[in-house]
């Protein structure tokens, strides 16, 4: 189900819509939601950096988790090494799933 936040974005997530949930849009930067899984949303900011990569949130805090050349962990707030550890089980679990997306957003083949 798409949020009234998001249905400005509707002809943009029905393209993409079989993981993305929300588009956001915050200062400049669009913000697309990968996927949720438990309490972790997994999103990308538009226009940081070219290294591929992952923001997570939670209530708790929030991780960025590089995926290239291996996934491993970029940088942590306020989580958990448990919190962190299921995030990067649920990044490689999704590999596909953040590359297939990424390539959508960045417009890259």
């Amino acid at each position: 189900m798409i949020s009234p936040l998001c249905g400005i974005y509707k002809r943009y997530i029905i393209l993409i819509q079989k993981t993305i949930n929300c588009v956001i849009i915050y200062l400049g930067f669009i913000i697309p939601t990968v996927f949720i899984k438990d309490e972790f949303r997994f999103y990308f900011f538009s226009r940081e950096e070219t290294r591929k990569h992952i923001h997570v949130s939670s209530p708790n805090g929030e991780a960025k988790i590089w995926i290239e050349p291996e996934v491993s962990v970029a940088k942590v707030v306020n989580l958990s090494q448990q919190e962190v550890n299921k995030i990067v089980s649920l990044v490689n679990e999704n590999l596909e799933i953040i590359n297939e997306h990424w390539n959508i957003h960045f417009n890259q083949n």
